[in-house]
């Protein structure tokens, strides 16, 4: 089956709802860095409902699953789940809001509204965090760097920013002219490398084969080890806005 997230787990408004247990991980948004979004685990023949949360907020994102248990984000929290009893297990005050999470074997990694935070799996305190907010620009104060779900693949992280403000006196958002597509060791946090783009990221990474394909205003091509381009959409097929 193709799917954003495993068919037994439905998302409501305010809270999540198991329909069905899982059988296998589903580690990342789509499954896999590939995002290929299947699975082979069974899909049940009746849907019955075994428990549901309230996590007293909207959920924008996908739960993921690892040896039994969800996560999920809801608004500036992380929640661990227990997947066959629904029994909340931890809860973490980060500031996220609305990207997939990404599980290694012991962290998971979440994108926030100033930038990436790896998270212990055993008990949700924070292991590192990477800054994005003031990394480029420091003299505007921005909102929601990352809604691009991290893409997390040989022990490296790729992620997309998208940081705007907002100018309350016309109520519309300010978006910069910089974007950038980010690497980090995933260990430690630390900065690979960056790609400076031309618009935000508002879809998610994949990496297929050392090769991260990336789509911002264009669609970018990048080589994982040391964040070259290899070919960019827009040197082909450039936008003409006038």
């Amino acid at each position: 089956m193709k799917c954003g997230i495993p068919l037994r787990l439905v998302i409501p408004i305010v809270g999540l709802i198991l329909l069905h247990p899982a059988v296998d991980d589903w580690t990342c948004f789509k499954g896999s860095p590939e995002r290929i979004g299947s699975t082979d685990a069974p899909a049940p023949d009746t849907l019955y409902l075994l428990w549901k949360v309230n996590t007293d907020s909207e959920l924008w994102d996908s739960p993921v699953v690892r040896n039994g248990n969800v996560f999920q984000v809801a608004l500036e929290r992380l929640y661990c789940i227990d997947l066959s009893t629904g029994d909340v297990i931890w809860t973490s005050d980060v500031p996220v809001y609305q990207s997939t999470p990404a599980l290694s074997n012991d962290k998971i990694i979440v994108a926030t509204n100033r930038g990436i935070s790896a998270l212990s799996i055993d008990n949700g305190e924070v292991t590192w965090e990477y800054i994005v907010a003031g990394r480029f620009r420091e003299e505007l104060p921005m909102y929601d760097y990352i809604v691009s779900s991290p893409a997390l693949t040989t022990e490296k992280i790729v992620v997309g920013t998208l940081p705007y403000s907002y100018d309350w006196v016309h109520e519309i958002p300010v978006m910069p002219d910089e974007f950038y597509l980010i690497c980090l060791d995933e260990a430690t946090g630390r900065e690979e490398w960056f790609v400076k783009t031309c618009s935000g990221f508002r879809t998610s990474p994949c990496v297929v084969h050392g090769r991260i394909f990336a789509a911002s205003r264009e669609m970018f091509c990048v080589d994982l080890k040391n964040g070259e381009i290899i070919w960019n959409s827009e040197e082909k097929y450039p936008h003409d806005f006038e």
